[in-house]
């Protein structure tokens, strides 16, 4: 496992755990907090949601998704990366 948290409102940068492109990115999870995550892109300026893990989701095979394998921020319970990142 290379991530794994328990905080509620905070952010990580997936390249620091070895999670982002051109390595595997995120080949799978599970989200056990009671509220979703959210993968960020960082293109510029711009910061798209590139993928949500709900509440209790789960998945052995997240590598055809491209949100997975090309996002580089996550934070869970509604933060956002623009608050911890610039």
């Amino acid at each position: 496992m290379a991530l794994e948290t328990t905080r509620t409102f905070d952010c990580w940068e997936l390249i620091e755990y070895g999670l982002t492109y051109p390595w595997n990115g995120i080949s799978s999870y599970v989200n056990n907090l009671p509220f979703k995550a959210t993968l960020w892109e960082r293109s510029g300026s711009l910061w798209p949601e590139a993928a949500t893990i709900r509440s209790g989701g789960s998945s052995s095979n997240s590598t055809t998704h491209y949100g997975f394998t090309h996002s580089e921020y996550v934070c869970t319970g509604g933060a956002d990366p623009r608050d911890f990142f610039s």
